[in-house]
Protein backbone atom coordinates (compact mmCIF):
# COMPACT_ATOMS: atom_id res chain seq x y z
CA UNK A 1 0.00 0.00 0.00
CA UNK A 2 1.72 3.51 -0.93
CA UNK A 3 0.21 6.43 0.99
CA UNK A 4 0.45 9.81 0.44
CA UNK A 5 1.64 12.56 3.94
CA UNK A 6 -1.28 14.71 3.76
CA UNK A 7 -4.71 15.45 5.10
CA UNK A 8 -5.71 13.76 5.14
CA UNK A 9 -3.64 10.44 4.12
CA UNK A 10 -4.91 9.25 0.54
CA UNK A 11 -3.31 6.30 -1.65
CA UNK A 12 -1.15 7.26 -4.50
CA UNK A 13 -3.27 7.25 -8.19
CA UNK A 14 -1.32 4.89 -10.01
CA UNK A 15 -0.02 2.51 -7.02
CA UNK A 16 3.52 3.03 -8.44
CA UNK A 17 6.61 3.97 -6.03
CA UNK A 18 7.88 6.43 -8.83
CA UNK A 19 9.96 6.53 -12.09
CA UNK A 20 10.90 8.50 -14.60
CA UNK A 21 8.38 8.48 -17.96
CA UNK A 22 10.21 8.91 -21.20
CA UNK A 23 6.95 9.38 -23.17
CA UNK A 24 5.31 11.91 -20.73
CA UNK A 25 8.48 13.48 -19.72
CA UNK A 26 7.35 13.37 -15.99
CA UNK A 27 7.43 11.13 -12.98
CA UNK A 28 5.12 8.89 -11.78
CA UNK A 29 4.16 7.89 -8.80
CA UNK A 30 5.13 8.83 -5.01
CA UNK A 31 7.79 10.72 -6.32
CA UNK A 32 5.62 12.27 -8.85
CA UNK A 33 3.18 13.95 -6.40
CA UNK A 34 5.32 15.05 -4.26
CA UNK A 35 7.24 16.70 -6.87
CA UNK A 36 4.75 18.19 -8.66
CA UNK A 37 2.99 19.04 -5.14
CA UNK A 38 0.27 17.03 -4.62
CA UNK A 39 1.67 15.69 -1.46
CA UNK A 40 4.27 17.00 1.35
CA UNK A 41 5.66 13.59 2.36
CA UNK A 42 5.66 10.25 0.56
CA UNK A 43 5.21 7.34 3.30
CA UNK A 44 6.33 3.58 1.60
CA UNK A 45 8.78 1.36 2.15
CA UNK A 46 10.61 3.35 -0.56
CA UNK A 47 14.61 3.28 -1.64
CA UNK A 48 16.65 6.05 -2.39
CA UNK A 49 18.63 6.38 -5.40
CA UNK A 50 20.44 8.71 -7.92
CA UNK A 51 17.55 9.76 -10.06
CA UNK A 52 15.21 9.96 -7.56
CA UNK A 53 17.31 11.86 -5.33
CA UNK A 54 17.85 14.45 -8.27
CA UNK A 55 14.34 15.97 -7.81
CA UNK A 56 13.01 14.93 -3.99
CA UNK A 57 14.79 15.07 -0.91
CA UNK A 58 14.63 12.44 1.23
CA UNK A 59 15.10 11.64 5.42
CA UNK A 60 17.61 9.78 6.77
CA UNK A 61 17.20 5.77 6.41
CA UNK A 62 14.64 3.85 8.65
CA UNK A 63 15.57 0.05 7.50
CA UNK A 64 17.98 -1.54 5.40
CA UNK A 65 16.63 -4.71 2.95
CA UNK A 66 17.48 -6.29 0.25
CA UNK A 67 15.63 -8.04 -2.78
CA UNK A 68 14.49 -11.39 -2.70
CA UNK A 69 12.62 -14.12 -4.41
CA UNK A 70 9.51 -15.29 -3.52
CA UNK A 71 8.32 -18.82 -5.36
CA UNK A 72 5.92 -21.35 -4.51
CA UNK A 73 6.67 -23.90 -2.01
CA UNK A 74 7.47 -27.23 -4.02
CA UNK A 75 4.75 -30.33 -3.16
CA UNK A 76 6.10 -32.27 -0.57
CA UNK A 77 7.02 -35.94 -2.22
CA UNK A 78 7.21 -39.36 -0.42
CA UNK A 79 9.06 -42.42 -1.98
CA UNK A 80 7.79 -45.90 -0.20
CA UNK A 81 11.13 -47.22 -1.09
CA UNK A 82 12.89 -44.34 1.10
CA UNK A 83 14.92 -46.62 2.85
CA UNK A 84 17.27 -47.53 -0.47
CA UNK A 85 18.09 -43.49 -0.84
CA UNK A 86 20.59 -44.09 2.04
CA UNK A 87 22.72 -45.66 -1.12
CA UNK A 88 22.99 -44.71 -4.91
CA UNK A 89 21.89 -47.39 -7.73
CA UNK A 90 25.60 -47.68 -8.02
CA UNK A 91 26.26 -48.72 -4.67
CA UNK A 92 23.02 -51.25 -4.46
CA UNK A 93 24.60 -52.80 -7.17
CA UNK A 94 28.09 -53.28 -6.63
CA UNK A 95 26.52 -54.87 -3.33
CA UNK A 96 24.46 -57.70 -5.13
CA UNK A 97 27.40 -58.11 -7.26
CA UNK A 98 29.79 -58.68 -4.29
CA UNK A 99 27.66 -61.24 -2.13
CA UNK A 100 27.38 -62.83 -5.43
CA UNK A 101 31.15 -63.15 -6.21
CA UNK A 102 32.08 -63.71 -2.33
CA UNK A 103 29.54 -67.25 -2.94
CA UNK A 104 30.97 -68.35 -6.08
CA UNK A 105 34.67 -67.89 -4.48
CA UNK A 106 33.88 -69.51 -0.86
CA UNK A 107 32.20 -72.47 -3.03
CA UNK A 108 35.81 -72.18 -5.44
CA UNK A 109 37.77 -72.59 -2.21
CA UNK A 110 35.61 -75.67 -0.70
CA UNK A 111 36.46 -77.68 -3.59
CA UNK A 112 40.14 -76.12 -4.08
CA UNK A 113 41.13 -76.69 -0.11
CA UNK A 114 41.39 -80.54 0.75
CA UNK A 115 40.72 -79.76 4.37
CA UNK A 116 37.06 -77.91 2.84
CA UNK A 117 34.80 -81.21 2.61
CA UNK A 118 37.11 -83.79 4.61
CA UNK A 119 34.99 -84.85 7.67
CA UNK A 120 32.26 -83.34 6.93
CA UNK A 121 28.48 -84.57 5.99
CA UNK A 122 27.49 -83.54 2.38
CA UNK A 123 24.26 -81.68 3.59
CA UNK A 124 27.30 -79.00 5.31
CA UNK A 125 29.90 -78.83 3.08
CA UNK A 126 30.00 -75.75 0.65
CA UNK A 127 28.20 -76.80 -2.06
CA UNK A 128 26.97 -73.78 -4.88
CA UNK A 129 23.93 -73.62 -2.67
CA UNK A 130 25.36 -73.51 0.55
CA UNK A 131 28.00 -71.18 -0.68
CA UNK A 132 25.54 -68.36 -1.57
CA UNK A 133 23.51 -68.93 1.46
CA UNK A 134 26.08 -68.45 3.44
CA UNK A 135 27.04 -65.11 1.88
CA UNK A 136 23.79 -63.84 1.85
CA UNK A 137 23.05 -64.52 6.02
CA UNK A 138 26.20 -63.00 6.19
CA UNK A 139 25.31 -59.58 4.60
CA UNK A 140 21.87 -59.38 6.62
CA UNK A 141 24.02 -60.15 9.74
CA UNK A 142 22.73 -63.51 10.69
CA UNK A 143 24.01 -67.02 10.82
CA UNK A 144 24.00 -70.00 9.24
CA UNK A 145 24.74 -73.96 10.01
CA UNK A 146 27.20 -74.25 8.24
CA UNK A 147 30.85 -72.52 8.86
CA UNK A 148 34.27 -72.32 6.62
CA UNK A 149 36.88 -75.37 7.79
CA UNK A 150 39.77 -74.48 5.54
CA UNK A 151 42.13 -71.64 6.47
CA UNK A 152 41.60 -69.94 3.00
CA UNK A 153 38.00 -70.43 3.31
CA UNK A 154 37.66 -68.72 6.95
CA UNK A 155 40.51 -66.10 5.98
CA UNK A 156 37.45 -64.45 3.25
CA UNK A 157 34.96 -65.32 5.72
CA UNK A 158 36.69 -62.71 8.29
CA UNK A 159 37.05 -60.11 5.43
CA UNK A 160 33.76 -60.72 4.06
CA UNK A 161 31.86 -60.31 7.66
CA UNK A 162 34.49 -56.78 7.91
CA UNK A 163 32.51 -55.63 4.69
CA UNK A 164 29.34 -56.38 6.09
CA UNK A 165 29.71 -54.60 8.79
CA UNK A 166 31.19 -51.32 7.54
CA UNK A 167 28.15 -51.31 5.00
CA UNK A 168 25.64 -52.04 7.43
CA UNK A 169 26.83 -49.62 10.06
CA UNK A 170 27.32 -46.94 7.30
CA UNK A 171 23.90 -47.45 5.75
CA UNK A 172 22.17 -47.48 9.37
CA UNK A 173 23.48 -44.34 9.89
CA UNK A 174 22.36 -42.70 7.05
CA UNK A 175 19.13 -44.09 6.66
CA UNK A 176 18.05 -42.41 10.31
CA UNK A 177 18.58 -38.94 8.70
CA UNK A 178 17.26 -39.85 5.20
CA UNK A 179 13.98 -40.88 7.32
CA UNK A 180 13.94 -39.03 10.55
CA UNK A 181 14.49 -35.38 8.76
CA UNK A 182 12.23 -33.84 6.59
CA UNK A 183 13.73 -32.35 2.89
CA UNK A 184 11.82 -30.03 0.53
CA UNK A 185 13.70 -29.63 -2.66
CA UNK A 186 13.42 -26.38 -3.82
CA UNK A 187 13.85 -26.02 -8.00
CA UNK A 188 15.96 -22.81 -7.80
CA UNK A 189 18.48 -21.86 -4.75
CA UNK A 190 20.02 -18.92 -5.63
CA UNK A 191 19.31 -15.78 -8.61
CA UNK A 192 21.66 -17.60 -10.74
CA UNK A 193 19.73 -20.92 -10.71
CA UNK A 194 16.66 -18.86 -11.54
CA UNK A 195 18.62 -17.06 -14.56
CA UNK A 196 19.98 -20.65 -15.88
CA UNK A 197 16.39 -21.98 -15.76
CA UNK A 198 13.41 -21.80 -18.30
CA UNK A 199 10.73 -23.49 -16.10
CA UNK A 200 9.62 -21.09 -13.64
CA UNK A 201 9.00 -17.38 -15.04
CA UNK A 202 9.99 -14.49 -12.94
CA UNK A 203 9.63 -10.90 -12.85
CA UNK A 204 8.40 -7.88 -10.79
CA UNK A 205 6.62 -4.73 -10.31
CA UNK A 206 6.61 -2.70 -13.84
CA UNK A 207 8.02 0.60 -13.39
CA UNK A 208 9.35 -0.12 -10.49
CA UNK A 209 13.15 1.09 -9.35
CA UNK A 210 13.77 -2.65 -9.02
CA UNK A 211 12.82 -2.85 -12.92
CA UNK A 212 14.91 -0.41 -13.62
CA UNK A 213 18.08 -1.61 -11.72
CA UNK A 214 17.92 -5.02 -14.19
CA UNK A 215 17.75 -2.59 -17.12
CA UNK A 216 20.84 -0.59 -16.01
CA UNK A 217 22.18 -4.15 -15.15
CA UNK A 218 21.29 -5.51 -18.48
CA UNK A 219 24.85 -5.21 -19.97
CA UNK A 220 26.77 -6.69 -17.50
CA UNK A 221 28.28 -10.12 -17.51
CA UNK A 222 26.54 -11.01 -14.12
CA UNK A 223 23.48 -13.38 -13.72
CA UNK A 224 21.65 -9.74 -14.64
CA UNK A 225 21.63 -9.64 -18.42
CA UNK A 226 20.09 -13.31 -18.63
CA UNK A 227 17.77 -11.94 -15.73
CA UNK A 228 16.59 -8.61 -17.88
CA UNK A 229 16.92 -10.12 -21.79
CA UNK A 230 13.71 -12.81 -20.37
CA UNK A 231 11.78 -10.03 -18.02
CA UNK A 232 12.06 -7.76 -21.11
CA UNK A 233 11.42 -10.07 -24.08
CA UNK A 234 8.76 -12.72 -23.12
CA UNK A 235 5.53 -11.91 -23.92
CA UNK A 236 3.14 -11.94 -22.46
CA UNK A 237 5.35 -9.81 -20.21
CA UNK A 238 6.46 -10.82 -16.82
CA UNK A 239 6.03 -8.30 -15.41
CA UNK A 240 3.55 -7.04 -13.08
CA UNK A 241 1.38 -4.24 -11.97
CA UNK A 242 1.55 -4.24 -8.32
CA UNK A 243 2.88 -6.55 -4.93
CA UNK A 244 -0.41 -7.99 -4.59
CA UNK A 245 -0.60 -9.17 -8.51
CA UNK A 246 2.86 -10.74 -7.84
CA UNK A 247 1.69 -12.65 -4.59
CA UNK A 248 -1.41 -14.08 -6.56
CA UNK A 249 1.15 -14.84 -9.87
CA UNK A 250 3.36 -16.69 -7.64
CA UNK A 251 0.27 -18.62 -5.81
CA UNK A 252 -0.98 -19.98 -8.67
CA UNK A 253 2.60 -21.77 -9.55
CA UNK A 254 5.60 -21.50 -11.85
CA UNK A 255 6.23 -17.85 -11.21
CA UNK A 256 9.42 -16.26 -8.96
CA UNK A 257 8.55 -12.69 -7.89
CA UNK A 258 11.42 -10.45 -7.05
CA UNK A 259 10.71 -7.48 -4.21
CA UNK A 260 11.67 -6.22 -1.42
CA UNK A 261 13.37 -9.32 1.23
CA UNK A 262 11.76 -7.86 4.31
CA UNK A 263 8.28 -7.97 2.35
CA UNK A 264 8.54 -10.85 0.82
CA UNK A 265 9.52 -12.45 4.75
CA UNK A 266 6.31 -10.78 6.13
CA UNK A 267 4.34 -12.43 3.36
CA UNK A 268 5.46 -16.03 3.59
CA UNK A 269 4.42 -15.84 7.16
CA UNK A 270 1.22 -15.08 6.59
CA UNK A 271 0.93 -17.00 3.40
CA UNK A 272 1.90 -20.89 4.08
CA UNK A 273 2.09 -21.52 0.34
CA UNK A 274 4.85 -19.26 -0.14
CA UNK A 275 8.97 -19.35 0.31
CA UNK A 276 11.55 -17.44 -0.08
CA UNK A 277 14.62 -18.78 -1.83
CA UNK A 278 18.26 -17.49 -2.00
CA UNK A 279 20.77 -14.63 -0.81
CA UNK A 280 19.04 -10.99 -0.63
CA UNK A 281 21.11 -8.99 -3.32
CA UNK A 282 21.19 -5.14 -4.21
CA UNK A 283 21.51 -3.98 -0.97
CA UNK A 284 19.36 -0.60 -0.25
CA UNK A 285 17.41 1.31 2.55
CA UNK A 286 14.31 3.02 2.98
CA UNK A 287 13.21 6.64 3.42
CA UNK A 288 10.82 8.97 3.45
CA UNK A 289 10.68 11.67 0.08
CA UNK A 290 9.93 15.22 0.42
CA UNK A 291 10.17 18.24 -1.48
CA UNK A 292 13.06 19.52 -2.44
CA UNK A 293 14.11 22.15 0.35
CA UNK A 294 10.93 20.82 3.11
CA UNK A 295 11.72 22.30 6.19
CA UNK A 296 10.09 19.49 7.99
CA UNK A 297 13.05 17.01 6.51
CA UNK A 298 15.32 17.86 9.22
CA UNK A 299 13.19 17.12 11.63
CA UNK A 300 11.56 14.34 10.20
CA UNK A 301 15.67 12.84 10.06
CA UNK A 302 16.50 13.91 13.61
CA UNK A 303 13.03 11.92 14.75
CA UNK A 304 14.00 8.90 12.84
CA UNK A 305 17.86 8.79 14.32
CA UNK A 306 16.24 9.14 18.06
CA UNK A 307 13.88 5.88 17.33
CA UNK A 308 17.10 4.11 16.19
CA UNK A 309 19.14 5.45 19.01
CA UNK A 310 16.72 4.37 21.54
CA UNK A 311 15.84 0.84 19.85
CA UNK A 312 12.18 1.73 18.58
CA UNK A 313 13.07 1.34 15.42
CA UNK A 314 14.37 -1.93 16.04
CA UNK A 315 11.36 -3.07 18.27
CA UNK A 316 8.81 -2.15 15.25
CA UNK A 317 11.33 -4.21 12.58
CA UNK A 318 11.16 -7.32 14.62
CA UNK A 319 7.82 -7.08 15.58
CA UNK A 320 6.25 -6.94 12.03
CA UNK A 321 9.54 -8.57 10.30
CA UNK A 322 10.56 -11.21 12.48
CA UNK A 323 7.54 -12.62 14.10
CA UNK A 324 6.72 -15.66 15.00
CA UNK A 325 5.27 -17.60 11.68
CA UNK A 326 1.87 -18.27 11.39
CA UNK A 327 2.94 -21.76 9.59
CA UNK A 328 3.94 -24.75 11.20
CA UNK A 329 5.83 -26.58 8.86
CA UNK A 330 7.75 -22.91 7.93
CA UNK A 331 11.03 -24.26 6.24
CA UNK A 332 13.12 -22.49 8.22
CA UNK A 333 12.31 -25.16 11.22
CA UNK A 334 12.67 -27.98 8.94
CA UNK A 335 16.16 -28.58 9.05
CA UNK A 336 16.24 -28.61 12.41
CA UNK A 337 13.79 -30.78 13.83
CA UNK A 338 13.26 -34.36 12.83
CA UNK A 339 9.94 -35.93 12.18
CA UNK A 340 8.08 -39.15 13.32
CA UNK A 341 8.48 -41.61 10.85
CA UNK A 342 5.15 -42.21 9.30
CA UNK A 343 3.56 -45.13 7.42
CA UNK A 344 4.61 -43.18 3.62
CA UNK A 345 8.19 -43.38 4.62
CA UNK A 346 8.55 -47.29 5.27
CA UNK A 347 5.61 -48.40 3.14
CA UNK A 348 8.53 -49.87 0.73
CA UNK A 349 9.91 -52.49 3.53
CA UNK A 350 6.29 -54.01 4.10
CA UNK A 351 5.94 -54.40 0.27
CA UNK A 352 9.04 -56.44 0.13
CA UNK A 353 7.88 -58.59 2.98
CA UNK A 354 4.77 -59.34 1.42
CA UNK A 355 6.64 -59.94 -2.07
CA UNK A 356 8.95 -62.02 -0.19
CA UNK A 357 6.02 -64.15 1.77
CA UNK A 358 4.33 -64.64 -2.02
CA UNK A 359 7.31 -65.83 -3.58
CA UNK A 360 8.12 -68.49 -0.54
CA UNK A 361 5.11 -69.76 -0.95
CA UNK A 362 4.72 -70.06 -5.04
CA UNK A 363 8.40 -71.80 -4.33
CA UNK A 364 7.36 -74.17 -1.68
CA UNK A 365 4.47 -75.12 -4.54
CA UNK A 366 6.97 -75.49 -7.25
CA UNK A 367 9.20 -77.83 -4.93
CA UNK A 368 6.26 -79.75 -4.01
CA UNK A 369 5.03 -80.22 -7.70
CA UNK A 370 8.52 -81.28 -8.61
CA UNK A 371 8.83 -84.38 -6.05
CA UNK A 372 5.44 -85.32 -6.37
CA UNK A 373 5.25 -85.62 -10.52
CA UNK A 374 8.81 -85.18 -12.17
CA UNK A 375 10.82 -87.35 -10.21
CA UNK A 376 9.42 -90.47 -11.11
CA UNK A 377 12.96 -92.17 -11.44
CA UNK A 378 14.40 -91.14 -8.15
CA UNK A 379 10.70 -92.03 -6.67
CA UNK A 380 11.16 -95.71 -8.34
CA UNK A 381 15.07 -96.14 -7.13
CA UNK A 382 13.93 -95.68 -3.97
CA UNK A 383 10.99 -98.12 -4.29
CA UNK A 384 13.68 -100.81 -5.53
CA UNK A 385 16.15 -99.84 -2.89
CA UNK A 386 13.76 -100.13 -0.07
CA UNK A 387 12.78 -103.76 -1.67
CA UNK A 388 16.82 -104.50 -1.84
CA UNK A 389 17.30 -103.56 1.94
CA UNK A 390 13.94 -105.86 2.55
CA UNK A 391 14.96 -108.84 1.27
CA UNK A 392 18.51 -108.77 2.18
CA UNK A 393 16.88 -108.02 6.07
CA UNK A 394 15.05 -110.97 5.15
CA UNK A 395 17.95 -113.10 3.89
CA UNK A 396 19.77 -112.42 6.81
CA UNK A 397 16.85 -113.24 9.20
CA UNK A 398 16.83 -116.70 7.30
CA UNK A 399 20.33 -117.20 7.42
CA UNK A 400 20.36 -116.21 11.12
CA UNK A 401 17.75 -118.89 11.88
CA UNK A 402 19.26 -121.94 9.63
CA UNK A 403 22.86 -121.33 11.89
CA UNK A 404 20.40 -121.40 14.80
CA UNK A 405 18.27 -124.22 13.72
CA UNK A 406 21.68 -125.96 12.55
CA UNK A 407 23.32 -125.53 15.92
CA UNK A 408 20.09 -126.62 17.78
CA UNK A 409 20.39 -129.94 15.73
CA UNK A 410 23.91 -130.36 16.45
CA UNK A 411 23.34 -130.30 20.16
CA UNK A 412 20.18 -132.95 19.59
CA UNK A 413 22.66 -135.08 18.10
CA UNK A 414 25.63 -134.43 20.81
CA UNK A 415 23.02 -135.14 23.49
CA UNK A 416 21.49 -138.47 21.34
CA UNK A 417 25.05 -139.89 21.22
CA UNK A 418 25.65 -139.18 24.84
CA UNK A 419 22.42 -140.67 25.91
CA UNK A 420 23.38 -144.30 23.92
CA UNK A 421 27.04 -143.72 25.26
CA UNK A 422 25.33 -143.69 29.01
CA UNK A 423 22.66 -146.49 28.09
CA UNK A 424 26.02 -148.93 26.66
CA UNK A 425 27.77 -147.88 29.72
CA UNK A 426 25.01 -148.98 31.90
CA UNK A 427 24.21 -152.38 29.84
CA UNK A 428 28.01 -153.33 30.30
Amino acid sequence: MLWLFSDPFKKVADNQYGVFDPAKKQWTGLVGDVLRGKADLAVAGMIRNYDREEVVDFTASYMDYGVGILIRKPQRKTNVFGFLEPLTVQVWICICIATFAIGVVMFALARISPYGVRGVEESLQFNFHNSMWFALASLMQQGTDITPRSISSRMLGTFWWFFTLIVIATYTANLAAFLTVTRMESPIESLSDLAHQTKISYGTVKGSSLEQFFEEQGNTESPYDKLWNYMSTMDPSPMVNDVQDGYKRVKRGDYAFMWDYPVLQYQKKRNCDLMTVGKPFNSKNYAFAVRKGALYQEQITLSILSLQESGELEKIRQKWFEAESLCTDDESSDDSKASGLEMENVAGVFYILIIGSFLALFSACIELIWFKFFRPSSSASDHESSRTSSKQSEAHRNSFLDKKFNLNSTNDSNNIRLHNNKSESQLV
